[in-house]
């Protein structure tokens, strides 16, 4: 389902998008080690794994690659008494992130995250420093049920960065069997080391606009709407 009126217009095959894995990740709030935000990035979760900097974003999302819904040394956890907290993410490296995939855990989850970035080392794990680049929503998964990713669109578009927060509220989401905030799994779609040159139809939404969820669904409209 497309919960936003635009989407960001797709990059060109040229510029074909690989999946990225963060590769350190911070929490303002863990439960307990076996359910830490390294697993949030590690992908023990993921029924299809990917190989970060090599694995087609678009051929991967494609596959509706499923998370399993066990939770222990699989997805990170808050304390039950959580509504919100704060994520980090260190992709190690400056690249080209147009888009990023998320697994919105079913027993928990949350309800929605502002999105900031950075390239400065200084940001990383703080508050100081940060571009904002919008707000998702992510759905209410099914609980007890292997849940797959959800895409969203960088609001300004593609943006130089390394380092990425979170910001989780609404947590947990309304029909759930636990408290506090989750996350299975975050990855992120990368373009390369520079951006893409923006044309004409490429235009950007304005920095103000919200993410828009770019799922499988909304990808294969665009398409056609290209091709039409």
């Amino acid at each position: 389902m497309l919960f936003a009126a635009a989407l960001l217009a797709a990059p060109a095959a040229s510029q074909a998008a690989v999946v990225v894995g963060a590769d350190i990740a911070l929490a303002s709030s863990t439960v307990a080690a076996d359910f830490g935000i390294s697993f949030a990035i590690n992908q023990n979760g993921l029924g299809a794994r990917y190989t970060s900097g090599v694995t087609d974003f678009d051929d991967y999302i494609a596959g509706d690659p499923q998370h399993l819904y066990s939770a222990r040394f699989n997805e990170w956890w808050t304390a039950e008494s959580e509504t919100a907290a704060t994520l980090w993410f260190d992709l190690g490296e400056t690249l080209a992130i147009d888009r990023i995939a998320i697994w919105n855990e079913e027993a928990a989850g949350f309800g929605q995250a502002s999105v900031s970035y950075s390239t400065s080392a200084a940001s990383f794990g703080t508050d100081a420093g940060w571009i904002a680049a919008g707000t998702i929503a992510p759905v209410d998964n099914p609980i007890l049920s292997n849940y797959g990713p959800e895409v969203f669109s960088l609001s300004p578009g593609a943006v130089l960065a390394r380092y990425f927060r979170l910001e989780l509220s609404g947590c947990p989401q309304p029909q759930k069997t636990s408290e506090g905030c989750a996350l299975g799994e975050i990855a992120f779609s990368s373009l390369g080391d520079t951006l893409p040159e923006v044309t004409g139809a490429d235009v950007p939404l304005p920095a103000a606009a919200p993410l828009a969820l770019a799922g499988f669904g909304a990808l294969l409209a665009l398409g056609r709407r290209r091709r039409g």
